[in-house]
């Protein structure tokens, strides 16, 4: 289950863990999150620390005094907030922490399952998968591969977030555009299987060729 009163910030997590044969749950603020529990059991929360009325922290002592024993990870982009995570609420021990685990916004992919993995017990399979017949030149060999480095550099910004909406929007402006399709067609393959590593691949090769 996933507490923010962001709707974008939930969206991305879902995005990030659906695919991948998670249940997401969405609460819109603590005692949203208290209500749906009556008559759900949840594996994991991550709590967004600031919101209204209830605090992530506020939330994170009432499940622990009802007796909830799932992990939870703090989720924040305040500074303040990840200097004082081990001692918020007057928890000074490490043991007594009632959190497991922090994770800093903007949300990255690779982070949000690097910590999941820990505090569930996963462990990830890796498909091996490699960017074949991919150049970055056209047939009359300059080295243009029909990015534009604006585009580049945006698809590189959103791939580093795991933000599937985002990258499907800067393609869908490419193909508007009438850039090369084949190539589009290829960045759309690599989203859909999310792999964002290759998508940020290509980019950075766009912009090494732009600098040279």
């Amino acid at each position: 289950m996933v507490v923010d009163d962001n709707p974008s910030h939930r969206g991305l997590v879902s995005e990030i863990l659906v695919p991948l044969g998670f249940i997401v749950l969405e609460a819109t603020d603590g005692f949203d999150c208290l209500e749906s529990l009556a008559d759900t059991q949840v594996d994991a929360f991550l709590l967004d620390i600031s919101m209204p009325e209830m605090t992530g922290w506020e939330l994170l002592k009432r499940l622990r005094n009802q007796g909830i024993i799932a992990p939870v990870i703090m989720v924040s982009a305040d500074a303040e907030d990840r200097q004082s995570a081990a001692t918020q609420g007057g928890i000074k021990e490490a043991e007594e922490r009632l959190n497991d685990d922090y994770l800093i916004k903007p949300i990255r992919d690779t982070a949000l399952l690097d910590k999941l993995g820990k505090a569930l017990g996963l462990t990830w399979l890796y498909a091996v998968n490699h960017v074949s017949g991919f150049s970055v030149e056209h047939s009359h060999g300059q080295k243009n591969p029909d990015i534009k480095a604006s585009e580049a550099r945006e698809m590189i910004s959103l791939s580093e977030l795991g933000y599937v909406a985002g990258v499907e929007h800067v393609l869908q402006r490419m193909t508007q555009r009438g850039a090369d399709s084949s190539m589009v067609s290829l960045l759309n393959q690599h989203l859909k299987n999310y792999q964002f590593n290759h998508i940020i691949a290509i980019s950075k090769k766009v912009l090494s060729y732009e600098q040279s």
